[in-house]
């Protein structure tokens, strides 16, 4: 049977003042409990303290369940709940009247006892009526005690000389008792049986990743398979890198491989355009393209059953991890297929111009551009807003000249960017070789000029 801890603790004064009474013979020769002395009357204070202690201490294994429960296993102990009913108030006139929220009518059970229930809002009489119905009533007292109840109000707790008669029209129901102790104590056991230590959302994942201390942040995707492949057929135009006339394209996201006819090697979607259409990470070779060409996408989302993680260093770096895999399979649900991958890094080299106040030190501004460019680019902190400290991150394949703009114009001093470029063009950079990428900072070829 479950139980709680019953700790041996006497909650009676007159017990535990017997123990003081015990201990005090035992160590003064002659002493007597007598309510003429002052170390009496100390014991009997104390006693009092003490049994209140012993009390709290007492209840304290079930306090400390209800609180684990409700706060840890978001499993609440059942507050007991009042029971409801509609009424209808009839006025002795048709004056028109408001009775107010709160206004008590007592109402009998089948056996006779006495509930009072009140009103839940103020009801309003119409003048030219005599009645109101469909007035919301709540027990006063909570509990399964008060349902049942029907039929016409016994009295008012405070009378009213304008009500007449207040008449229960429907049967009350909804109350509840307060849930035991022992009561509570078995659903939460049933409770925690259904938990397990099994990864099932992508947070749990990401949690059970970033306790390893040498992992930073952990990136999961549901339903994403990286053998999984789709062999469509479609048209290819040739010398562009756009495909079209997709027979099939469950599953493709950016970041899945392309390889077939006039692909060159290395080749990955970087645009969803369409459910029939998607713009790849380089030009088909020229002569090649045409309709009716299959293709093979390596790397699948929506596949049933399956997950990937990917992970990288405190520091943002690559870091390969197999016996994190290993210890996380070991626990999956049964039929989930997951697999622990490292991150694409694409170098980000740029190329800069800035224009900055007059009377500015050039040199300390170039400074603090460079730095500014490396925060931007940064693979610690990419995928983070500004402000998150979250070990989760989000997977973002764009670096887009308009932030590293805007980190630059951040620099006190800056007057405006005159050129920015990312790898060699105005343009955001889409960064390709994967699902999850993340940037590298390569060169930094920064220009200030004062004016």
């Amino acid at each position: 049977m479950l139980q709680y801890l019953s700790p041996p603790l006497s909650v009676s004064p007159t017990a535990v003042k017997q123990v003081f009474d015990t201990f005090m013979e035992s160590s003064f020769e002659g002493w007597l409990p007598n309510d003429a002395n002052l170390d009496d009357r100390i014991g009997g204070a104390i006693s009092q303290i003490a049994a209140q202690l012993n009390e709290a201490a007492a209840d304290g294994a079930t306090n400390i369940f209800r609180f684990l429960g409700a706060n840890l296993h978001q499993v609440a102990p059942l507050e007991a709940e009042a029971a409801t009913g509609l009424a209808t108030w009839t006025a002795t006139d048709t004056l028109g009247h408001t009775i107010p929220a709160g206004t008590v009518a007592v109402f009998k059970d089948g056996l006779g006892n006495r509930w009072g229930f009140e009103l839940l809002a103020a009801a309003t009489i119409s003048p030219g009526q005599s009645s109101v119905t469909g007035c919301s009533m709540r027990a006063i007292q909570a509990g399964s005690g008060a349902d049942g109840i029907s039929g016409v109000a016994v009295e008012l707790a405070s009378p009213i000389a304008y009500i007449a008669s207040v008449t229960m029209t429907t049967e009350t129901s909804g109350g509840a008792e307060e849930e035991s102790d022992a009561e509570y104590l078995a659903r939460l056991r049933q409770k925690l049986e259904l938990l397990t230590p099994a990864p099932i959302l992508p947070e749990d994942f990401n949690k059970l990743l970033t306790e390893h201390s040498d992992v930073g942040r952990a990136y999961t995707m549901r339903g994403y398979s990286p053998t999984a492949t789709l062999k469509p057929t479609a048209t290819l135009a040739a010398a562009s890198a756009t495909i079209t006339a997709l027979s099939a394209s469950t599953g493709i996201i950016v970041g899945s491989k392309c390889e077939g006819t006039g692909i060159p090697a290395n080749t990955y979607v970087v645009e969803i355009i369409s459910g029939t259409s998607v713009k790849l990470s380089n030009a088909v070779e020229a002569g090649k393209g045409g309709s009716g060409v299959t293709l093979t996408f390596t790397g699948l989302n929506e596949q049933s059953g399956c997950a990937a993680s990917w992970i990288t260093a405190t520091n943002g770096e690559a870091i390969s991890r197999p016996a994190y895999e290993t210890e996380i399979q070991a626990i999956l649900l049964a039929g989930v297929l997951w697999k622990l991958l490292t991150p694409v890094y694409v170098t980000v080299n740029v190329e800069a111009t800035v224009v900055a106040w007059p009377g500015q030190n050039a040199e300390a501004i170039k400074a603090a551009v460079e730095s500014a460019i490396a925060e931007y680019v940064n693979p610690e902190r990419w995928g983070l807003p500004p402000t998150g400290q979250s070990a989760e991150f989000n997977n973002d394949v764009t670096v887009r000249v308009a932030n590293a703009e805007a980190a630059i114009l951040r620099i006190p001093g800056v007057h405006y960017v005159s050129s920015l470029k990312l790898n060699g063009s105005e343009a955001n950079l889409i960064m390709s070789g994967g699902v999850v990428v993340l940037p590298k900072l390569g060169t930094k070829a920064v220009t200030v000029n004062l004016g």
